[in-house]
């Protein structure tokens, strides 16, 4: 039976040309030291210049404060009784589902106290 080579013959090909570029930088590397240590700091340093400048330019600056207002887990400020409307309903939902056969007037009930809490999370959300 024959042996398929051409993976190996594909692979090895890649090695000698990987092989030749390293051999080829560091040749370069160990020429010219100072040019490389130069470029090396040139490039980070317009690196850096272009992080705190060009690439923050688009983006509005906003609080630290405003910020954890966008995430859903954020603190609610504003509303204090929705929040406690949404831990009165969560302890209702509780005592349903420690209930061993709900009813259907149960389940009508618990899918009300769902989509309510689902409606006082989007308004929590929006502030």
């Amino acid at each position: 039976m024959k042996a398929n080579n051409k993976p190996a013959k594909f692979g090895g090909g890649l090695t000698m040309r990987y092989r030749l570029i390293g051999e080829l930088i560091k040749s370069r590397t160990q020429q010219y030291p100072g040019g490389f240590i130069a470029a090396m700091v040139l490039l980070m340093a317009f690196s850096a210049l272009m992080s705190f400048t060009k690439l923050r330019a688009d983006r509005p600056v906003k609080a630290f404060a405003a910020s954890l207002a966008d995430y859903p887990g954020g603190p609610a400020q504003d509303s204090p009784a929705a929040l406690m409307e949404v831990l009165s309903l969560q302890s209702e939902l509780k005592s349903f589902s420690d209930k061993s056969p709900p009813s259907p007037i149960d389940s009508v009930r618990m899918e009300q106290i769902l989509l309510r809490i689902q409606e006082l999370n989007r308004k929590l959300v929006k502030k």
